[in-house]
């Protein structure tokens, strides 16, 4: 069956995957809402160290610091 992975690749699996940019989703997601005005903006994290939660967490992190 043909598959086509999303997000990270499939551990194990030779299977084609849309990679995502993590670290600059998170910033755009972050900066869209600071440009509506929301000042109080949680991060929702995942599993601590898990490389998704480390680079998403930095895109956050860019966003408030600018």
């Amino acid at each position: 069956m043909p598959t086509v992975g999303l997000g990270e690749p499939i551990p194990g699996r030779q299977v084609p995957y849309i990679a995502t940019d993590n670290r600059a989703a998170a910033d755009a997601m972050t900066s869209y809402l600071i440009a509506l005005g929301h000042r109080r903006i949680a991060f929702v994290a995942g599993p601590a160290g898990n490389p998704v939660e480390v680079d998403r967490r930095a895109g956050y992190r860019d966003a408030l610091a600018r």
